[in-house]
């Protein structure tokens, strides 16, 4: 099986602020197929609001998130989970 280079997921400069308070700065991330990651960091450091960003909940106020070729800053979050771009909950 020959695998593709080009990236699932990939940022460029992702971030978002709310008013003065900068949550996410400059993030350039590329996941490439198959690959697993972890995100980790304490509390406050923005894990989740990248995870938000990464899934449409919000929208960002600098980068860009692309899934292959394609960018997907601007689609919703039921636009992005239907091409496989969703986040879920953890239930203990």
């Amino acid at each position: 099986m020959i695998r593709s280079r080009t990236p699932s997921l990939r940022t460029q400069g992702l971030g978002v602020r709310f008013g003065a308070f900068a949550a996410v700065t400059d993030v350039n991330l590329t996941l490439e197929p198959g690959a697993r990651q972890a995100l980790i960091g304490p509390n406050g450091a923005g894990k989740t609001t990248l995870i938000n960003l990464l899934t449409g909940v919000l929208r960002p106020t600098s980068g860009s998130i692309h899934l292959g070729d394609s960018d997907i800053t601007p689609l919703s979050c039921d636009r992005r989970a239907r091409i496989g771009v969703a986040g879920t909950f953890q239930i203990n």
